[in-house]
């Protein structure tokens, strides 16, 4: 699954700019979990960690779901109701 347009890194360094699409950033970093939601809640990018800790192998798995899709009652509430207040 690709990175929807304009969620993109720049990266200035030393003068050469570069854009790194941000799923593919934080797909590198261990134990970080990123994503984008849309209004909703629902996933508009992930990374490689939270697909792995949703036990699924592709992106395009969680893309336009909720948390509630993925984890257990008690937790997925925790995490749509945090979505809110933001």
């Amino acid at each position: 699954m690709s990175t929807p347009a304009g969620l993109n890194a720049h990266l200035d360094l030393h003068g050469a700019s570069l854009a790194l699409p941000l799923d593919r950033l934080f797909d590198d970093l261990p134990n970080v979990v990123f994503f984008l939601k849309g209004r909703a809640g629902q996933y508009l990018a992930v990374n490689r960690t939270l697909v792995e800790r949703c036990a699924h192998s592709d992106k395009a798995a969680l893309i336009g779901r909720r948390p509630s899709d993925f984890f257990p009652g008690a937790l997925a509430a925790h995490y749509e109701r945090q979505d809110q207040r933001v």
